[in-house]
């Protein structure tokens, strides 16, 4: 008895074909779970700038309402400068360490600041310029410093205050 050989039409894949197709999916799926976790860290960090802001904009609310002869509107420490951050600036109150540089503003003796900061690390300072640009003006200077993973974020935001007279 002869055998005759028939070719049969074979389909589908090797097993090199599930290999490679294997590792292409892997790698695609990692580089998926990458951009996942950036993303997440970039919100999270995103979401503290903006609570460390909003803390930041109910002390500079409560300033710029306060009265021109307010004691939070004075150039405490008399340098003339609006660049001055931490315990070198004419205020700042400090949330990482509790730390309240010139706190008493009215000069009784006690804090005047209760700011609820939510566990949040971040510093805001802020530098008084009298009479600039013009006389009966006061340039105010607040630098809100969140601090992160990825180090300090620095906002600055300067406000003209100035005093109405009547003729």
């Amino acid at each position: 008895m002869a055998f005759k050989s028939k070719r049969i039409n074979q389909t589908g894949f090797t097993l090199l074909e599930v290999i490679v197709t294997i590792t292409v999916l892997s790698i695609g799926i990692l580089a998926v779970a990458k951009m996942q976790t950036v993303a997440v860290n970039g919100n999270r960090m995103a979401n503290q700038m903006m609570e460390d802001t909003i803390s930041g904009q109910d002390v500079i609310e409560r300033i710029i309402a306060a009265n021109f002869s307010d004691g939070s509107l004075s150039d405490r420490n008399g340098d003339d400068t609006l660049d001055d951050r931490d315990a070198a600036a004419d205020y700042s109150l400090d949330s990482s360490n509790g730390n309240y540089y010139n706190p008493d503003v009215d000069g009784d003796g006690t804090n005047d600041w209760n700011i609820d900061t939510n566990n949040e690390i971040f510093s805001v300072s802020w530098n008084v310029r009298e009479n600039q640009p013009d006389t009966n003006t006061k340039t105010i200077r607040f630098i809100i410093v969140a601090n992160t993973p990825d180090g300090e974020k620095v906002q600055e935001f300067d406000f003209i205050k100035g005093q109405l007279t009547r003729p």
